[in-house]
C-alpha cells in the first residue's frame, strides 16, 4: 500500500510536467523564444565585442540573430574554451532563428521610440558594451486573447516580460 501511495503521488506531481512538455502554450513559446534570441544577440555582442542584431520578419512573424562575424573575444572577455563562448559560435554558425506559431498575432512593436508595427521588416542592435536599441513587443495569443509584453532595458540589453496590460511598457 505504501509502495502504491509513493507512486500516485509522484505520478501527481510528473503527469502534468509531461503533459506541458507534449502540448506546449504557444504564447509562452513566443515570449520565451523572443527572450531566447534577444540573450544570444546580447551574449554575440558582447562576447565577440561586435554590434549584434536581431532581425524581424514582421510578415512571416521570424526573428534571427544576425552579426558578429569579429574575431574572438578581446582580453578580459570569456576564454575561448567556456560554454559561453562555444554556444555564441553555435549561434553564429548556426544563424539561429526562431518562429512565432500561427496563433500568436504580434500586435504592436517599438524600436527607440519608434512604432514599426506596419513595417514588413525591423532590427534591433544589441552592442559590444551590453547595451541595446529600446524594444517592446506585444503578442496576442488567437485562441483567448491573452497579452503580453517583451521589453528589452537599453542599459543592460536583458529581456524582461509582463502579463498585466495595465504595466506593459510604451511602444
Amino acid at each position: 500500500m505504501v509502495v502504491v501511495g509513493i507512486m500516485g503521488i509522484i505520478l501527481m506531481i510528473a503527469v502534468p510536467g509531461l503533459y506541458r512538455q507534449l502540448h506546449p502554450n504557444p504564447l509562452q513559446k513566443a515570449v520565451d523564444d523572443i527572450q531566447e534570441a534577444c540573450k544570444a544577440a546580447h551574449e554575440m555582442a558582447v562576447l565577440r565585442s561586435a554590434t549584434t542584431s536581431l532581425s524581424i520578419d514582421l510578415k512571416s512573424k521570424s526573428f534571427s540573430v544576425q552579426g558578429a562575424s569579429a574575431p574572438g573575444p578581446e582580453s578580459g572577455m570569456a576564454p575561448e574554451g567556456s560554454a559561453a563562448m562555444s554556444r555564441v559560435a553555435d549561434v553564429s554558425s548556426r544563424g539561429q532563428s526562431f518562429q512565432l506559431s500561427d496563433r500568436v498575432i504580434i500586435e504592436g512593436i517599438g524600436i527607440n521610440g519608434l512604432d514599426w508595427t506596419e513595417d514588413e521588416h525591423a532590427e534591433v542592435r544589441f552592442y559590444p558594451k551590453g547595451t541595446s536599441d529600446e524594444f517592446s513587443i506585444v503578442l496576442r495569443f488567437v485562441d483567448n486573447g491573452e497579452l503580453r509584453n517583451i521589453w528589452l532595458d537599453a542599459v543592460t540589453g536583458f529581456p524582461e516580460f509582463e502579463v498585466d496590460p495595465h504595466k506593459f511598457r510604451h511602444r
